[in-house]
């Protein structure tokens, strides 16, 4: 038997193909459950929306990012970008 974790993984959804994908893409989630042929089922943390996705939709991401509810202070890869940084 597994033990629970301590602290729960949060995750990004990056994919934005298609007008529904693209209304999900960059909001903060957890997974509910896993399902068969990689499906998982996911609530997004802003307002408890819950849908059903692929797992290769979605990123790993740290508890800093899920702070930041607009997502400002990252990069497009969702990295969280470094105060007095000058990019080039």
């Amino acid at each position: 038997m597994r033990k629970p974790k301590t602290s729960e993984q949060l995750y990004v959804y990056c994919w934005g193909n298609n007008p529904a994908r693209a209304r999900m893409k960059g909001r903060v989630c957890r997974v509910l459950a896993r399902g068969a042929k990689n499906s998982v089922a996911i609530e997004f943390v802003d307002n408890g929306e819950r849908t059903l996705t692929s797992r290769n939709a979605l990123r790993r991401v740290s508890t800093d990012y899920a702070d930041d509810a607009d997502g400002r202070g990252q990069d497009e890869a969702g990295r969280r970008k470094s105060e007095g940084a000058v990019s080039t």
